[in-house]
């Protein structure tokens, strides 16, 4: 087969089969790279989403735990300040009760002195009535009186006494009540203290948690620079890649337009070979006529016409010498001609792949979106 200029089609097809092959490669290789920046991309935005969320989520609950013990805080600074308050009244309570239970000693005190006067003064007057005389019964009477009084202040003992074992069941009372209050204040206190370890623990978790994230941050941060200069190397990979492609487009151009017009050259020669060749064949086939007609007309006048048929036998001569000297002129030509044929059939082989580098062009252009106007890099 052969295409429509003439030439062999062998030589086109695997052109054609080698520049759609390395159009394939080149597709697959901007696939490749579509690929990996798609991948590079999708990763950097799910690391980023994953740490954001991750850090929302933990910021959260630290925050509803730092809220619920600010809370409970609350309530025990209350507790504690209402347990110190009411301390502090049974304090003052205890203080009053105490006051009253000294001057209750003193008033003890007191009556049992004034009771041993008494007596001293009852033993006294016995002393006196038996020195001076007195009479019996004012003596009882005075016994009497003494023995009422005395029994008026054992009463008033006894009442003191009773006030005595109230006030101390009283203090007593006040006593434990103020026990139980400092063991709940205590109890309190211990349970604000490990709320307090906890929440400052919950603190050092947070920090530990905000410095986690910020790990996590700058290494994100630093493995999406790593991917962005992957990406770029492999732009600036892909970058050179085309300049060497368009390099070697153009440079393909310019051998093309060469071989062109070497092409053109030897078209010309080849149309004026042939036309020398057929010029030559006319000038064979008429000196071929002209010699058989001189033959015939010697072999009709060869008796009588010896001197015409050396003339003729002469003309014969010098004809067969222009027609042996035009036979191997159009053997050059022949030779010419072939050689031309030879030229314009390698030219032709190399000249095939111009169409098949129009159509990688127009590929190129489709697969990266190259307008027209632009030229490719």
């Amino acid at each position: 087969g052969s295409d429509p200029a003439g030439f062999p089609a062998e030589h086109t097809r695997g052109r054609e089969e080698e520049l759609l092959a390395e159009l394939a490669k080149l597709r697959a290789e901007n696939d490749q790279l579509q690929t990996a920046y798609t991948t590079l991309y999708d990763s950097h935005r799910n690391t980023r989403a994953e740490v954001l969320e991750q850090y929302k989520t933990e910021f959260d609950a630290a925050k509803q735990a730092w809220d619920a013990s600010s809370i409970k805080l609350g309530l025990q600074l209350k507790n504690a300040g209402v347990y110190a308050a009411e301390v502090k009244r049974l304090k003052t309570e205890l203080m009053a009760v105490a006051s009253e239970r000294d001057e209750l000693k003193s008033t003890n005190v007191r009556l049992e002195a004034e009771l041993k006067a008494e007596k001293d003064e009852r033993g006294f007057e016995k002393s006196v009535r038996r020195l001076h005389g007195e009479t019996i019964s004012g003596l009882e009477k005075k016994v009497e009186d003494l023995t009422e009084a005395g029994e008026a202040l054992r009463r008033e003992t006894e009442v003191r006494s009773g006030e005595k074992a109230a006030s101390e069941r009283k203090e007593a009372d006040l006593i434990e009540r103020i026990s139980k209050l400092e063991s709940n204040l205590s109890t309190e206190t211990a349970d604000h203290a490990a709320t307090v370890e906890k929440l400052e623990h919950q603190m050092e978790v947070n920090r530990t948690l905000e410095s986690r994230i910020v790990s996590i941050e700058k290494e994100a941060n630093a493995k999406i620079l790593v991917e962005r200069r992957m990406l770029k190397s492999v732009e600036e990979a892909t970058a050179d890649e085309l300049g060497t492609h368009a390099s070697r487009t153009r440079d393909l151009e310019s051998q093309l337009t060469s071989l062109k017009d070497e092409l053109r050259r030897e078209r010309t020669k080849r149309t004026a070979a042939q036309s020398r060749l057929a010029c030559q064949s006319r000038k064979v086939a008429g000196f071929g006529r002209a010699v058989r007609m001189l033959e015939e007309a010697m072999t009709s006048t060869l008796s009588g016409q010896v001197f015409k048929t050396r003339r003729l036998k002469e003309a014969l001569s010098g004809l067969r010498t222009e027609l042996d000297t035009e036979r191997r002129s159009g053997g050059e030509a022949r030779k010419e001609l072939e050689g031309a044929r030879r030229v314009i059939a390698d030219l032709t082989r190399r000249d095939t792949g111009h169409d098949a580098m129009l159509e990688l062009e127009e590929e190129v252009r489709s697969v990266f979106s190259f307008p027209p106007s632009v030229e490719i890099p």
